[in-house]
């Protein structure tokens, strides 16, 4: 029993000591600790390769930091703001991306009043876009605007609505989507720059265009029709060429053979003309001689090809010439 505890052993300062630390010293040592550990934590950040850090001091743009490790001054003097600056973002305008299904396939949700717009020719159609865009001055894209992104979507909207309305249904649904891609990209950057936004549009891509539900149907008989006429009309250009080729050629072909036959005659006319003038040349000088030569030609042409028969009464002779053969006849 001696061995047992006994409290009056210890001197009655000890407690005293214990006592002599406040609770209201340890709540200022903690909260001193919370804040240099706040102080500390918020005084460095850093800065990623692809990101432009925005320094704000009590709210207002102060300077732009690059990447790497900065310093700065503690909350709430100073807060940074990181913009990405060579990521591509992407604004969905008609519709909504709103997750994934069990087989991994975006699940999207329309947006009715965003995707309906009018045409040239006063037809409906349900148009569904994207805007591709990256941050060029984050400064800007931060201060000059509330809220950027809402900011796009209805300029993106805005411009969207007004080259459709330019266009007709044809243009819109087949051929004509490139150039109402790109006229909208304009538009929208058009825009952007006056508000100052330090936003550039990379691409305005039209993902579904389409008439309204309910005369789907319809137009696409249309469509069919329009497409079997152009179908026709071409078959008609087809054969209209062939046969205008096939008989313009023919055409050049007798031209240029009646030309041929042309200059023909008249090289022909030419060679007799100096002929008969070489040949009346010499008739001028000996006429007797000339007029023999003329006769014995002349005789040539009209004898050649027919048989003949040659009579000599002074020797009493018959001579019969044909071709190939000679036959003498007393």
């Amino acid at each position: 029993m001696e061995d047992r505890f006994n409290w009056e052993q210890f001197p009655e300062e000890n407690p005293k000591r214990f006592k002599s630390i406040k609770p209201t010293s340890i709540i200022i040592g903690v909260f001193i600790g919370i804040i240099a550990i706040i102080i500390l934590s918020s005084s460095f950040y850093t800065v990623n390769t692809d990101e432009a850090g925005i320094v704000k001091t009590f709210g207002a743009f102060s300077k732009v930091t690059g990447p790497g490790i900065h310093a700065k001054w503690f909350w709430p003097i100073q807060t940074v703001e990181k913009v990405s600056v060579e990521k591509v973002n992407r604004i969905e305008i008609g519709f909504r991306s709103v997750g994934k299904d069990a087989s991994g396939n975006i699940i999207y949700s329309d947006v009715p009043e965003e995707k309906i717009m009018v045409t040239k020719d006063e037809n409906i159609v349900e148009v569904e876009f994207i805007v591709q865009y990256i941050v060029r001055d984050p400064v800007a894209y931060l201060f000059n605007v509330d809220n950027p992104i809402e900011t796009i979507r209805k300029t993106s909207w805005s411009a969207m609505r007004t080259v459709i309305a330019g266009n007709t249904v044809d243009d819109v649904l087949t051929v004509g989507k490139e150039a109402i891609q790109n006229q909208t990209k304009d538009l929208i950057q058009s825009v952007l720059d006056r508000y100052n936004c330090g936003i550039r549009i990379v691409a305005v891509q039209l993902q579904d265009v389409d008439p309204p539900e309910q005369v789907k149907s319809a137009f696409d008989e249309v469509q069919k029709a329009k497409e079997k006429m152009d179908q026709l009309v071409n078959e008609g250009k087809r054969y209209y060429n062939q046969v205008v080729l096939e008989a313009e050629g023919e055409a050049y072909k007798i031209i240029k053979e009646a030309e041929a036959y042309k200059i023909q005659k008249i090289n022909l006319a030419k060679g007799e003309v100096s002929r008969f003038e070489e040949v009346y040349k010499q008739y001028v000088k000996e006429k007797n001689i000339a007029k023999k030569q003329i006769y014995l030609d002349r005789m040539r042409g009209i004898l050649a090809g027919i048989n003949k028969y040659i009579v000599d009464p002074s020797v009493g002779l018959n001579i019969f010439l044909e071709k190939d053969k000679t036959e003498v006849i007393k």
